[in-house]
């Protein structure tokens, strides 16, 4: 992290030593005497990101990316002054149906390495801090503790396994299509989700995930899905009324959606044990709710 590089930890020492670099922190660079910079950045921007010419990308924490921002920094190492090329990370594990877990484990090969650590591996832990996470339970322990990849024993649908349920290639035709939009306030994100149907199945095709988004913003997303799939059912949130009535003052007939959580839980349950839902495999946002 930029501490340990600058500022250091109690007896550890900082990694740059004082009067070899100079901090710009308004750019968030730091110049290197010798050579080369380094640049602080986050992934929210993707225009930051497309601008680097790296030759190597450090990542705190790369479970919190989803696999487009894990390959857009990627692509960006082409910088052609050094011979080494590489992206180094690290991270707490996630469910196992995470795009790191299937690129380092499953589909591993000669370009890729995994070093796995248990908190008992880290020397510099008091031995007071690794009590206290040994009472953790379930899947955090397995995660925190044994640096295991597993599902969230939280997880509301344990029905889902991304081998059956997420696939590349959907049906070219449907019976009809159903437009869904939950809308979000100050947290969550605003989701529309649209799926095909067909014979009594399910094939969620696309969504739309967007945090503080205006309701002119909103109505314009469902519009324009109404026109892409013009056999469609709109369901919207019942409690978003001013969304419906924009949609109804431009023609639009959404119905109101059926909020009984107990109830819908079980038909998605249903939908997931009978083998009657898919999930195209761009539904990054979406697949994360079910992990």
């Amino acid at each position: 992290t930029l501490r340990t590089l600058l500022v250091g930890e109690k007896e550890y020492p900082h990694v740059l030593t004082p009067g070899s670099y100079e901090s710009l922190e308004t750019k968030s660079l730091i110049k290197l005497n010798g050579g080369g910079t380094i640049a602080v950045i986050g992934c929210d921007n993707p225009f930051k990101i497309r601008s680097i010419n790296a030759s190597v990308i450090a990542i705190d924490e790369s479970s919190e990316l989803d696999e487009e921002e894990y390959l857009a920094l990627n692509q960006r190492l082409r910088n052609t002054s050094s011979d080494t090329r590489c992206i180094f990370s690290a991270t707490n594990p996630a469910s196992e149906r995470h795009f790191l877990y299937k690129r380092f484990f499953v589909d591993k090969d000669d370009t890729r390495e995994s070093i796995v650590a248990t908190l008992f591996d880290n020397k510099y832990l008091p031995d007071d801090y690794i009590q206290s996470q040994l009472k953790m339970t379930g899947a955090q322990l397995k995660r925190y503790v044994h640096a295991m990849w597993c599902s969230n024993e939280g997880c509301v649908y344990k029905e889902y396994n991304s081998t059956l349920h997420m696939v590349d290639h959907q049906p070219d035709e449907f019976t009809k299509f159903i437009i869904a939009c939950d809308v979000g306030f100050t947290n969550d994100p605003t989701c529309i989700l649209v799926a095909g149907y067909k014979d009594g199945s399910l094939s969620v095709l696309e969504e739309f995930y967007e945090n503080n988004v205006t309701p002119t913003k909103i109505v314009d997303e469902i519009e324009k899905r109404c026109q892409q799939y013009p056999d469609n059912t709109l369901v919207i949130d019942p409690s978003a009324a001013g969304i419906r009535l924009e949609c109804e003052s431009r023609n639009i007939k959404p119905q109101k959606a059926n909020n009984a959580i107990d109830e819908g839980i079980a038909r998605v349950k249903d939908f997931l044990v009978n083998h009657r839902i898919t999930f195209n495999g761009n539904l990054l946002n979406l697949i994360k709710e079910f992990d």
